[in-house]
């Protein structure tokens, strides 16, 4: 069982080709060594607030600063940090996945009514399934779709899931689909947290998805069971 107590948080990807961002590297000289910083920017609207932070990370992809609306910031880590139910919709992130535009909900139910969408047909019980179709499903070890794990790959489907990852758990660190979209979970069974892409996404570790304690957690190597939507 991982550590993450927030419960029932999704979130979805879409592309917006009106963000014209990239990532911003710098190079940081140290006693020993060079560092090189990547700065990824989120825009958060949660009710009637709106606030924007620019985290930056290490070469590791941990977060080693924050600026922006620092108070928004300590105020939504405070949130999180209780296991109270919070879920995420990104609607909009660009092709380097530098910039996300997101909205907090105070449920997945509330999420699912803002999306229009319903998981009732698909919710099936804690097992693994697919079905024939068209659509094709990959998930990796490493950023930038490399390290294929083969024994997660789903050709021709228009549904799957899959209730334990095996040797890719807590390992997928990007994917990619042809499909409509993806949910991954935090926990085995379809439990724990929860948040979903309607992108390619080439490096989960630039997505924050919560919080244990103050203590941020990201979305690469954390996920321990999937499930793939086909178009």
């Amino acid at each position: 069982m991982k550590k993450v107590k927030i419960v029932s948080l999704m979130i979805l990807t879409v592309l917006a080709t009106s963000c014209k961002k990239e990532i911003i590297e710098t190079t940081k000289e140290t006693a020993n060594k060079t560092e090189k910083s990547t700065f990824v920017t989120h825009h958060y609207t949660f009710g009637e607030k709106s606030y924007e932070l620019i985290y930056e990370f290490n070469a590791e992809y941990k977060i080693i600063g924050c600026e922006g609306d620092v108070e928004a910031y300590k105020e939504l880590t405070a949130r999180l940090s209780k296991g109270e139910e919070v879920a995420y919709l990104i609607e909009a992130s660009n092709e380097s996945n530098s910039l996300y535009q997101m909205r907090i909900f105070d449920s997945s139910d509330e999420l699912d009514a803002y999306c229009k969408t319903s998981m009732t047909n698909n919710n099936r019980a804690c097992d693994s399934y697919s079905n024939s179709g068209s659509s094709t499903f990959s998930f990796y070890q490493h950023i930038n779709m490399s390290g294929e794990y083969m024994h997660l790959r789903r050709p021709f489907c228009s549904y799957f899931q899959q209730q334990w990852l095996d040797s890719a758990n807590d390992q997928i660190s990007s994917l990619s689909f042809s499909g409509s979209f993806v949910d991954l979970f935090g926990g085995s069974c379809f439990s724990g947290i929860q948040y979903r892409t309607f992108n390619n996404i080439p490096n989960l570790h630039t997505v924050l998805v919560g919080y244990y304690w103050f203590d941020p957690v990201y979305g690469g190597d954390w996920c321990s069971s999937i499930k793939g939507y086909g178009a």
